[in-house]
This record gives C-alpha cells, structure tokens and sequence, in this order.
C-alpha cells in the first residue's frame, strides 16, 4: 500500500482540537463554579447537570468531525483506503465520482463511504454525497487524478 497525502496538517489540526477541546471545557467548568453564587447549589447543580453535558458532548461531536476530517489515504489496486478508528475502509476506484477543489482542501466524493462522511459532504463539500478531505497540495490533487484515470475501469 502506498500513502498518498504526507499527513502533515493533519497530526497539527488534531494537535489543535485536542487543545481547544481541554481550553472550553475547562473554561466552561471555571466559568459554571465561578458565575453561580455557591448559597445557590441548587441552581449550580441544575445547570451543572444538565448543561456541562451537553457541552461535552457537542464538543466531542465536533472533535471526531475535524479529526477525522482529513485522514490518510492508501492506495493500491483495490483503491484507496482510509482508516477510521483503526478500522480500514476500502473505497474502490469504481465508487469515486469526482475530486471536488474547496477553499482550504480537496474532497474526493464517493458513492459509499459512512454516515459521518455524508456529512463532511453536506458541510465542506456542498453535496450530499460522501467526501473525504484530502491535502489542496497541487501535487497531491494531481497524483490522484492520475491515479482515479489509470484505475477505474
């Protein structure tokens, strides 16, 4: 298996979520003990319990979307290859539509990939077709078309 994109900005944007997601959550948790008057528990703990998840989840929501926005990309004769939580999703030459150029990276858009991919699509992408980022190196862009040509039958 060869690797297409260098992985580069990736391992620096997950660097980044992981960061921005220990600064608001604990900023949220400074500011829930900080704006409530400790006489009044019951309203700390109600929103404690209630808010605070919800935050957390809505973070943890938007970290798994930008970490797993831009993976690494494998190729060989069967297509390309993504790993999404150590797990390999095989996406064939045939099921790749086209490489759409967006404003900060490319997208490779398929027929079937998972329901997280659908959304990057309908986010970045501008469809409603699965797509997965890949690097807007030009090099990058033009080694995959090359290879989407030779290959799809």
């Amino acid at each position: 298996m060869n690797r297409l994109n260098p992985g580069i900005v990736a391992p620096a944007l997950k660097g980044a979520v992981i960061l921005s997601e220990i600064a608001i959550n604990a900023g949220v948790l400074l500011f829930l003990i900080w704006a409530f008057d400790p006489s009044a528990l019951d309203l700390y703990l109600i929103n404690a319990l209630c808010f605070y998840p919800l935050w957390i989840s809505y973070n943890l929501l938007v970290g798994y979307l930008l970490w797993n926005l831009m993976p690494n990309i494998y190729y060989d004769s069967d297509g390309l290859s993504i790993y999404m939580i150590r797990q390999r999703i095989l996406i064939p030459w045939d099921s790749i539509i086209t490489i759409k150029k967006g404003m900060l990276l490319d997208f490779i858009v398929c027929r079937k990939i998972t329901p997280v991919h659908r959304i990057y699509g309908i986010l970045f992408g501008w469809t409603i077709l699965p797509c997965i980022g890949v690097s807007s190196d030009p090099k990058i862009r033009d080694k995959l078309y090359l290879l989407v040509q030779e290959n799809k039958v």
